[in-house]
């Protein structure tokens, strides 16, 4: 370690923490449970505060410029962590020590060893299966159970997929490890996503701060009525060579698939089938399961890490998708889907005017058609919509990867790109319904890229991860970085005519945006009854949330019944605001932080704003554009640092105007604005009326400058 020194270790220590180097940099440190943990500071500075979990000490350096603190580990087996820093404005360092288990301590199975399931269902009680999940107890040497103790999972045997927080599709996949912690009982539980393919699996489980592990197992079986195709296998041939066009062979294989009932094609492990031929001068593969009287197909894709590879390099080619999947293709259940898992999609296709997709779900019009699929595990790369999905029924998506590597020039459709586009089918009034985008990964702009193919700063990455619209919309634990419009976009469906307002519903929760190089809005919805909760927003340049109706449309005008509950939102300078609601009913406002930057001159910059006319439009009293009904309360709006200087611009923490009664803002807290308050001019005004004080009451204004009533 550089510029580091150890403390000197009794011989009994049986743990030495590795340190986070910091500046001023500490040394390592050693712990014993109930003995001295020990931090050096190389600085000269004169004292370090520690804070240690729920209590906060103070050390001074001693002559050898070493400052010592003493922690006690907790009564139960688990992580501690400690930071010691000089003050608010210098940098940290972090310590971590774990109170280990006793050695003596028992780790047993309690309940879910040696099941067996049909391949690539769930050991989780999902859906009503008789499957259980896997759960281990842990207690010590006198039965006593050892609670909030983490364990690590591991998947040994099969390609079987953990879900970590044992809820089904809307837990969080991961391929083959996650964790838990045990609960007062000394439970620990995990689901398992049997393999695609039949045969043993095996899972491992070890406590973190132990020695203690244990090994379950499983066993993945077909369906009675199971059929598995082998794409390599004759009369099918395809190669997977990355050289021979495979088009004909793999299409050939679904074709052959299609005649089961339910059917497995599945792809040779690791390698790369090149896709030329475009039999319909778009797409090189379809899944045409029949029409509108045919048997339904529950026609699986088990990619088993190939690659399939759209390359229209050959004069003439020109492929813009890679599977397109219509008719009456669908699982058997929401708890047995179909399933398309382990792919690589890439699409080597430059700018062009048509759109580029590798998956294409579409009802093509047909009621009750596309349905019951789940596409998970797999990485795409490089399309203007990675998946296209229209009036389709139940569709999970989940985590999957989705890069684009020269941003927006990536195979990249002139028009715009999305990574998920979602619509309904119009044709006969298909609906899109109960769609899940979970624990996903979307980077706009995932490699270097020439920057003489972008055209204008707003181009630099895609689009963003989510435009469209479903009956039922959950979208939920996903990372979005590198976007130039919209990370997340629930827009409102009516203005293409088919969907009921009442039946909107959307759950947008628990997600990391980072605008990074692109900058754009974080999440918008044009929705009813959207909840947008517990997300985290950096880097963003339009707005943090945006709540307001369509554009060109006056009927709906108003959005209704958005929750606006606990998102964390940091802007860059100059951004819109953090929250922006306008044209809304009932939208509840509650519990957020947000964070904006000194503006540059001439620039106001805005905290959260709710008024009437929204984004698009200005109040017009003929049709009445209004919030009403309103809860703005409990948020917390930074505006600027005290050390920010003079900031040029004006900042203003919370802006009102065109509400109508009743409404409440109330238990906020505003810091460092030029303008705490800013209450525009009411159009018409409120009945009965409202004072300054009915506004300001309750709510906490710090180091601002003064409130303004217009």
């Amino acid at each position: 370690m550089d510029d580091l020194e150890k403390s000197p270790a009794p011989s009994l220590l049986p743990r030495i923490l590795i340190p986070m180097k910091p500046t001023p940099s500490l040394c390592a440190a050693d712990l014993h449970s109930g003995r001295p943990l020990f931090g050096a500071s190389k600085s000269k500075l004169l004292a370090t505060t520690l804070v240690v979990t729920l209590f906060a000490a103070l050390s001074i350096t001693s002559a050898q410029e070493l400052a010592p603190t003493t922690l006690i580990l907790g009564s139960s087996p688990g992580a501690c962590v400690m930071t010691a820093q000089l003050n608010e404005k210098t940098p940290s360092a972090t310590f971590k020590a774990i109170d280990l288990v006793p050695a003596n301590a028992t780790f047993t199975i309690a309940a879910g060893n040696a099941q067996a399931g049909i391949v690539s269902t769930s050991l989780d009680s999902v859906g009503g299966s008789a499957m259980k999940p896997l759960v281990l107890v842990l207690k010590d040497a006198s039965g006593t159970p050892l609670p909030r103790v983490q364990i690590n999972w591991q998947v040994t045997q099969g390609n079987g997929t953990l879900i970590s927080s044992c809820v089904g599709r809307q837990g969080e996949l991961t391929p083959s490890s996650a964790s838990s912690v045990t609960d007062s009982e000394g439970l620990a539980s995990m689901g398992l996503i049997l393999g695609d393919l039949p045969g043993p699996q095996a899972v491992r489980a070890e406590v973190l701060g132990g020695s203690q592990s244990v090994s379950l197992s499983a066993t993945a079986v077909l369906a009675a009525e199971d059929h598995i195709i082998f794409v390599q296998d004759p009369p099918y041939g395809a190669k997977g060579d990355g050289v021979t066009d495979d088009q004909p062979a793999i299409q050939k294989a679904l074709d052959a698939a299609k005649q089961y009932p339910r059917a497995r094609v599945v792809f040779e492990q690791n390698k790369i089938y090149r896709l030329v031929a475009t039999p319909d001068g778009v797409r090189h593969l379809t899944v045409d399961a029949g029409g509108v009287t045919a048997p339904s197909s529950a026609l699986s894709l088990i990619g088993n890490g190939a690659t399939l590879r759209s390359d229209v390099s050959e004069p003439g080619a020109n492929g813009t998708g890679i599977i397109s999947g219509s008719g009456k293709w669908q699982g058997m259940s929401a708890a047995d889907p179909v399933i398309i898992h382990g792919f690589t999609f890439e699409s080597t296709h430059g700018m062009t005017v048509q759109v580029t997709d590798a998956l294409g779900l579409n009802s093509r019009n047909q009621a009750d058609a596309i349905k019951h699929i789940k596409i998970f595990g797999n990485t795409f790369k490089n399309f203007a919509r990675h998946i296209d999905i229209g009036g389709s029924q139940d569709v999970t998506i989940t985590q999957n990867t989705f890069l684009m590597e020269k941003g927006w020039d990536s195979g990249a459709y002139t028009g715009g790109n999305v990574c998920i586009w979602m619509y309904p089918e119009t044709g006969a009034g298909i609906f899109t319904r109960d769609t899940y985008v979970t624990h996903n990964f979307y980077d706009g702009l995932s490699a270097l890229h020439s920057t003489s193919e972008i055209e204008g700063p707003a181009k630099a990455c895609g689009d963003g991860f989510i435009f469209g619209s479903s009956l039922n919309y959950v979208v939920t634990g996903n990372r979005i970085i590198n976007f130039s419009y919209e990370g997340i976009y629930i827009c409102y469906a009516a203005y293409r005519g088919i969907v009921p307002l009442a039946e909107q519903t959307a759950t947008v929760t628990g997600n990391f945006l980072d605008g990074g190089k692109g900058g754009g809005w974080g999440i918008r919805t044009s929705y009813n009854n959207t909840l947008i909760s517990n997300n985290v927003m950096i880097n963003i340049a339009g707005n943090g949330i945006l709540v307001t109706r369509e554009t060109n449309k006056v009927d709906p005008p108003e959005t209704s019944g958005e929750q606006i509950l606990n998102n964390d939102i940091t802007m860059r300078a100059d951004a819109g605001a953090g929250i922006n609601v306008g044209n809304s009913h009932s939208a509840r406002i509650i519990g957020n932080t947000v964070r904006v930057p000194a503006p540059s001159a001439g620039v106001v910059a805005t905290g959260i704003e709710a008024g009437g006319g929204g984004w698009h439009v200005n109040y017009d009293p003929k049709t009445n554009y209004l919030v009403d009904d309103l809860k703005l309360e409990k948020n917390v709006v930074q505006m600027k640092s005290n050390d920010a200087g003079s900031i040029g611009g004006t900042s203003i923490g919370i802006l009102i105007w065109n509400l109508t009664t009743p409404f409440s803002v109330a238990g906020n807290q505003v810091m460092d604005a030029d303008q705490g308050l800013f209450l525009k001019e009411q159009l018409p005004p409120l009945t009965p009326p409202y004072s300054r004080a009915d506004y300001e009451a309750g709510n906490h204004f710090v180091r601002c400058i003064k409130n303004v009533w217009r």
